[in-house]
C-alpha cells in the first residue's frame, strides 16, 4: 500500500501465492501423485516437524510415510527429539536418510542410527523403519511404497529444487 499498489492487487497476489510449488520450494508443498498425497517441507528441527505434521494431521490418509534426517552438528538430545516428535504420529513407514552434505563431523550412519534407536525406544516397530543412503533414495522408496489414499511427508534437506521438480512432474502426469 505504501508503494501505491492497490489492496485488490495485493489480495490477488497473496491468494495465488503457494498454489504453485515453485512459489516457495521446500515449504509445505503439496502434490497429488497417483491417488496419493505428498507433502514436502524443509522442516529440520522439532518445532518445524511439529508444524508440518500438524498440517499432515488435517489431510486424509490411509497410511502415513515420513522421510526425515538430521544434520550432524546437533546434540544427541536434539536428534532424539526429532524421533520423539515423529513417534507421536505413529507412522506406518519411516525412512531415515543419511545426509552426506550435512554430516558435519559425524559418520554418515551415526545420526540415522541415533534416530532409529530413539524410534525403537518409543515403540515404532523395527519393520516400519528403513535407512536410506540419501534424499533421492528416500524419494524413490517413498514413491514405490505409496498407494492411492496414502500420505507421504518428506522432510527434504538437500536437492530441494530437484526433488520439487520431480514431484511437480509426477503430479502433472496422470496415473495410467
Amino acid at each position: 500500500l505504501a508503494m501505491g499498489v492497490s489492496a485488490e492487487h495485493i489480495a490477488a497476489a497473496l491468494s495465488r501465492f503457494g498454489a504453485d510449488p515453485a512459489d516457495n520450494p521446500g515449504r509445505a508443498n503439496l502434490f497429488a501423485i497417483n491417488g496419493a498425497t505428498v507433502l514436502m517441507d524443509f522442516g529440520h528441527n522439532p518445532e518445524g516437524l511439529r508444524a508440518v505434521l500438524a498440517i499432515a494431521d488435517q489431510l486424509p490418509r490411509k497410511r502415513l510415510l515420513v522421510s526425515f534426517g538430521q544434520a550432524g552438528d546437533r546434540t544427541d538430545e536434539a536428534i532424539s527429539e526429532l524421533s520423539d516428535v515423529l513417534a507421536d504420529q505413529r507412522p506406518d513407514r519411516v525412512l531415515i536418510k543419511e545426509m552426506p552434505k550435512y554430516a558435519r563431523g559425524r559418520s554418515l550412519t551415526e545420526v540415522p542410527e541415533l534416530l532409529r534407536a530413539r524410534l525403537l525406544e518409543r515403540g515404532v516397530e523395527p519393520d516400519r523403519i528403513e535407512q536410506m543412503a540419501g534424499e533421492n533414495e528416500a524419494l524413490q522408496a517413498a514413491l514405490a511404497w505409496l498407494q492411492p489414499g496414502d500420505l507421504a511427508v518428506l522432510f527434504v534437506h538437500g536437492y530441494i529444487d530437484e526433488i520439487n521438480a520431480e514431484l511437480t512432474r509426477l503430479a502433472a502426469t496422470r496415473a495410467t
